[in-house]
């Protein structure tokens, strides 16, 4: 009788290890950016052997909700429209409980810290905090608060080295307990595979324009589109087919005042306001290249898929963005708040073709080579195994 029941717990033990890990992935917004892309992505791709995945997001007015279950991902809205407001977060507590997950990915500071206690007092038995940009905005009670939460973390994963550097010397975490594992990007058609010319028209760009250069970025001061601006009225006379192409949600007005901004400098037809783009595959498609001047940034996803697709980038030197562009190497980079060397840099592509067709190479070989999404999958995979499976000993702190 005891070896019956000896036999029948060692069966229980093994069918119980056999069963996937629930994982729940939490995002502060459903609204898509480069953030839920890469949610959206590694959640797709995660061995379902291993883990069975549900995202779970707190603020609304986007698509991430609708475009996980057209994935076949299940996924939930809990519409907390205020940072404590308990009905949503019973509901995720409810959750955890109810399916038993196993471990917890929180995305943002509103998931992060009301997300991490809860997690644990639900029953997660892994709770993992992602940095996904420096956010230079924050306050000294936001970062009291990211410490004061961090003692339910077990491990924090970074986008980037920056970042991580960030959560270091910042907020006072300690190394062993901050990973990097870089945002992926998935295979994507080569830009020189489209019809740039029917897709320069549907944007209201005659075909022979140059040069077209795509801007894929939220309208938020910190993408510093006045500095295109200011870039455009520098090239104006000596590149009069300039275009920008300029993808991304608009925020607190600022297309009006870019739009305004434009106008005051003679180059408001110099810019195409496109709004949200679903599939920015399009846009960077009909552009020569791609630019994007930000004061600082995590690891651009924008930048990533333009290089996948065999487009040089202009960028700036801030965040994660040097761990992927190498000046000269595979890309362009310019000071923060300098128009005048983003001109050059615009021009230099423009003209020297040969330069532009070296970096395109060597983009799309960074990209294979060094952030493909397969690579992001694993190395989160193999996390998310030593967390639940002690091979990686957590180190957070007793509350």
């Amino acid at each position: 009788m005891a070896e019956a029941q000896s036999e029948t717990g060692d069966q229980h033990a093994r069918g119980s290890r056999a069963a996937p890990y629930g994982v729940v992935h939490l995002t502060s917004t459903t609204v898509i950016g480069g953030t839920e892309r890469m949610v959206l992505q590694l959640v797709e791709r995660l061995d379902r052997k291993r883990f069975e995945p549900l995202v779970l997001s707190l603020v609304g007015g986007g698509a991430l909700i609708e475009e996980c279950r057209e994935h076949g991902i299940e996924a939930e809205f809990l519409d907390c429209r205020h940072p404590l407001q308990w009905r949503a977060w019973r509901r995720f507590c409810s959750i955890i409980r109810q399916r038993r997950v196993a471990l917890v990915h929180l995305y943002g500071l509103r998931a992060n810290l009301p997300g991490r206690p809860l997690a644990r007092r639900a029953g997660a038995r892994a709770v993992v905090a992602g940095i996904r940009s420096i956010d230079p905005w924050r306050k000294w009670y936001h970062s009291a608060l990211d410490r004061w939460t961090a003692r339910w973390v077990d491990a924090f994963v970074s986008n980037s080295e920056a970042a991580r550097r960030v959560a270091i010397e910042r907020e006072r975490f300690a190394p062993s307990r901050v990973v990097t594992i870089h945002s992926g990007v998935r295979e994507m058609q080569p830009a020189g595979s489209f019809d740039q010319a029917a897709l320069r028209r549907q944007f209201s760009v005659d075909p022979s324009a140059q040069p077209v250069v795509a801007v894929v970025a939220n309208l938020s001061p910190e993408k510093r589109h006045r500095d295109l601006i200011d870039a455009a009225a520098l090239l104006a006379e000596r590149f009069p087919g300039l275009v920008f192409l300029c993808a991304g949600r608009e925020r607190r007005g600022m297309r009006e005042e870019n739009q305004r901004d434009a106008a005051e400098r003679g180059v408001a037809g110099a810019f195409r306001w496109l709004g949200y783009v679903a599939d920015v595959s399009e846009v960077i498609a009909a552009s020569d290249f791609a630019a994007l001047p930000s004061s600082h940034e995590g690891l651009p996803a924008s930048i990533l898929e333009a290089m996948a697709m065999g487009r040089t980038v202009v960028a700036t030197p801030v965040g994660g963005v040097p761990e992927i562009v190498r000046d000269g190497s595979n890309g362009l980079l310019v000071p923060v708040g300098q128009p005048q060397e983003l001109a050059k840099a615009i021009g230099r592509l423009t003209t020297d073709t040969g330069l532009r067709q070296c970096l395109e190479t060597a983009a799309r070989e960074t990209i294979r080579r060094d952030f493909s999404i397969d690579r992001m999958v694993k190395q989160t995979e193999r996390l998310y195994l030593e967390l639940l499976e002690g091979r990686r000993k957590p180190q957070r702190r007793s509350p």
